[in-house]
């Protein structure tokens, strides 16, 4: 018997195993798959293409954000910093008004700082309703003092 008599009886056995009915249901199912995954990666290449753009715009305006807060804080600060300057010549200039300001705000004053370190539990409308003027003498221009906080 030669080697490739064998040889071509076992592949023939072989292939008698296989349904070839089986084989190209299997060989279609995956050719299937195939363009199903070639579709999703495509898609997902577009999505994070969108998604690179997303951020580069986001970014570009995150900074400029960024940017205006931080130049707006240097406003601030120079406000606050003109107001002690102010407070400070007031109260050399005037100080018997400049001191009966202060007690007129002391109030005010903790009340604000009470709130700035406790806990909120006031919603923003009841902090609102306890600012309104209670009678027609909390209208005065005297007492606009009472509302303006103190700033130290």
């Amino acid at each position: 018997m030669s080697k490739s008599g064998g040889s071509d009886v076992f592949i023939e056995s072989l292939n008698a195993l296989v349904n070839e009915d089986d084989m190209n249901a299997v060989l279609l199912a995956q050719k299937q798959m195939l363009e199903r995954f070639e579709k999703t990666n495509e898609m997902l290449s577009k999505f994070n293409q969108l998604s690179v753009n997303q951020y580069e715009t986001l970014a570009t305006q995150f900074k400029g954000h960024t940017a205006l807060l931080l130049d707006m804080r240097k406003d601030i600060d120079g406000i606050f910093r003109r107001i002690r300057i102010l407070k400070t010549k007031l109260s050399t200039e005037y100080p018997d008004a400049f001191n009966v300001a202060l007690e007129n705000t002391e109030p005010e004053a903790k009340r604000i700082q009470q709130m700035s370190t406790s806990p909120r539990q006031d919603s923003p409308r009841m902090i609102l309703d306890s600012n309104e003027p209670n009678d027609e003498d909390d209208m005065n221009p005297s007492s606009v003092l009472h509302s303006v906080p103190s700033i130290n």
